[in-house]
């Protein structure tokens, strides 16, 4: 039994393109007409996945108490020169935490699903798109190699493309899936380039490694460790860099950070299953995912790792700002979605690297409720996404409240629930790290304390300031919101060692990356370069609350307080008076109109790309074009002229001979003298 999971992982993939391919076959036949036959096709393959990734996990686990055992399997894909190509699947402990995670979720999705869009006439459809997007991100999960993981990182981004545009009649849908695609297709190409780079530096390594591990596919997640180092002594530490930086654009744009993040507020045009499946734990984690794969690359370079740290701790900030001014209840949890994703890549980057996996563990439970509650509360207001036409909802939608309050206070880092746990540990690497990194956190943690409990309030408390009619909860909808709410209060603490979980296994045991500073340090001499890379984690060891941990809850609370005080059932102060003033005003306006990025991304495709483009095609209509257009016009005219010569005469043709040799040899003789 135990082999049977562990090397039939592939299965967790196929189910869910299994029951896409049934639906489309059986609906293109016309054999079926029940809704619930879609539904039950797709959350069945999925739960079939859970259970396999559940077992895998489990069997994995018990026979390795280090958790060091993983499980590679190989299948020759194409020959290239040298190299061959391979397909298969990577079962290790940071795989089988994304198996159970995205196959728990996107279950209880697909299930709320049912409630949200029994109505819709592209009812089955959506769910073939469910499934689709389950088969495309579980097999980047499993993939073994960078480009096995880039084929199936493009099929992530194109049935997002479809889950964002479902709606395509609608123009802002039509608009924002494109946005999502072009955004993504501009990291891509970086990802691609950097690949390639990767590649190029390291193809004598690779060549002699292959050899002597013939069951290894080339650009192995479990050889970059070994191969990192070597790039970094053939490249220099300047082109090393410029790879690693190539290489983050792909999960820069897939994650959302600056300056490749525009895409994401305006996903929220799909229907709310999809964002919240898309903005918990699958398109969007992707890119850390990524990151935490081929960790050893920004490892062994301090100018990479401070790359990666900077752009997450200035995306962590960027988010929380923009999220204070939003108005639409799902584009402040999309904005929070960006800002915990900036905290994320700053672990990344500060050496953290457990802790921003256990970030992205925790915060995939409670971010998936907070945006299927928003979805809860839109279905009842008929639409109404604007929190100032809400309010004093907790009586019409308790289960709702009540669940969205438990998700409001995990992503706020309070005391015991999930996000106080793993938050403790980015800010405790931060602070070793780089003050000014840590102090950035610091104010990010306050201010997302801050913004999501004005989003509850706003929502939940006070009386209701909207004129449609607010209809009860949906039994179907708020089942999964009762069981995300089980994991957003326990499971932090559960995996941080703490009491009375301290004989549980910890989170930063057994997800760690590859030392790869003794490679290093063999190759360098005992170069400066080594050691910068190594990472550090923070493991509570049964203590409650560390004093990073206590600033955390103090700023946190300070947060929620402020908002209590803003937006509570009786605000302190009259806030539209206090926008008024000169520098909030300023504030207020930059940060509602994001930090003008979209504003300068249109500048430049108006002022830059369009004009350069027009100069292209003037270029190529009047030179390019032109000279052909010469060519074929002088060839037609020689034709022409020639064709006159053709009379027919044979007194012609024997006179032009006869001239012809008369004038060669004239030549000839001209020549001998």
């Amino acid at each position: 039994m135990q082999y049977y999971f562990l090397n039939n992982i592939w299965m967790v993939p196929v189910y869910p393109l299994i029951a896409a391919v049934i639906i489309l076959i059986c609906r293109s036949l016309d054999l079926y007409r029940s809704k619930e036959i879609s539904m039950g096709l797709v959350v069945g393959s999925t739960f079939l996945g859970f259970l396999h990734a559940v077992a895998a996990c489990f069997w994995l686990f018990a026979q390795d108490p280090a958790h060091t055992v993983f499980v590679e399997k190989n299948l020759e894909w194409l020959h290239a020169g040298p190299f061959t190509f391979s397909i298969g699947y990577l079962l290790d402990s940071m795989s089988v935490m994304m198996l159970v995670v995205v196959t728990f979720i996107s279950m209880l999705i697909q299930i709320y699903t049912h409630g949200y869009m029994e109505k819709d006439p592209g009812y089955s459809k959506f769910y073939v798109y469910l499934a689709l997007f389950n088969f495309s991100m579980l097999g980047l999960v499993l993939s073994t190699n960078l480009f096995q993981m880039y084929i199936f990182w493009e099929l992530v981004g194109v049935c997002s493309y479809l889950l964002i545009g479902f709606w395509f009649t609608r123009p802002a849908a039509a608009k924002a899936c494109v946005k999502a695609f072009l955004m993504n297709r501009v990291g891509d190409f970086g990802l691609l380039l950097g690949i390639l780079g990767f590649l190029y530096c390291s193809m004598g390594w690779w060549q002699s490694y292959l050899s002597h591990n013939p069951g290894t596919s080339l650009l192995s997640f479990h050889a970059f460790a070994l191969a990192a180092p070597h790039v970094l002594v053939v490249a220099g530490p300047g082109l090393f860099t410029l790879i690693a930086f190539l290489i983050l654009m792909g999960p820069m744009a897939k994650s959302a950070q600056v300056p490749l993040h525009t895409w994401l507020p305006d996903a929220m045009e799909g229907p709310t299953p999809i964002s919240a499946l898309i903005h918990a734990a699958t398109m969007v984690a992707a890119g850390i995912y990524l990151v935490g794969r081929v960790y050893p690359i920004f490892q062994v370079s301090p100018s990479a790792t401070a790359i990666v740290a900077v752009v997450g701790a200035l995306t962590a900030f960027i988010g929380a700002t923009i999220a204070l001014t939003q108005t639409d209840i799902k584009k402040a949890l999309a904005y929070s979605t960006m800002s915990q994703l900036g905290f994320m890549m700053t672990a990344m980057g500060v050496g953290a690297f457990a802790a921003g996996l256990f970030h992205l563990f925790t915060h995939a439970f409670f971010k998936a409720m907070l945006f299927l509650c928003s979805g809860s509360v839109i279905h009842a207001c008929e639409d109404e996404q604007d929190m100032r036409n809400m309010g004093g909802l907790w009586s019409k939608l308790p289960i709702t409240a009540w669940t969205y309050l438990i998700g409001t206070i995990a992503i706020s880092g309070l005391i015991w629930f999930s996000g106080f746990w793993s938050k403790d540990m980015i800010l405790e690497g931060a602070k070793e790290y780089a003050t000014p990194i840590f102090a950035l956190l610091v104010l990010t943690a306050f201010m997302t304390a801050f913004y999501m409990f004005r989003t509850f309030f706003l929502t939940f408390t006070g009386s209701y300031r909207g004129s449609a009619h607010v209809h009860h909860e949906s039994k179907v909808m708020v089942y999964p919101l009762v069981v995300l709410a089980v994991p957003s209060i326990v499971i932090g603490a559960m995996l941080s060692g703490v009491a009375p979980f301290e004989h549980w296994p910890v989170f930063a045991a057994y997800i760690q990356p590859p030392d790869v500073t003794p490679v290093v340090m063999g190759m360098l001499h005992g170069s400066t370069i080594a050691g910068h890379g190594a990472v550090h984690e923070t493991v509570h060891h049964g203590a409650w609350i560390s004093e990073i941990g206590l600033l955390s809850l103090g700023i946190g609370l300070a947060g929620v307080a402020l908002a209590f005080l803003l937006y509570g059932p009786k605000p302190i102060m009259n806030l539209e008076q206090f926008k008024q003033k000169p520098v909030i005003a300023s504030l207020n306006r930059l940060f509602s109109r994001k930090w003008y990025f979209d504003e300068l991304y249109a500048g430049f495709v108006e002022k830059v790309y369009l004009v350069f483009a027009k100069a292209s095609a003037r270029f190529d209509s009047g030179s390019i074009d032109g000279l052909v257009n010469w060519t074929g016009r002088s060839v037609s005219s020689s034709g022409a002229a020639l064709k006159e010569l053709q009379t027919g005469r044979v007194q012609t043709y024997i006179a032009v001979i006869f001239y012809a040799i008369l004038v060669l040899s004239l030549l000839f003789i001209y020549s001998l003298l």
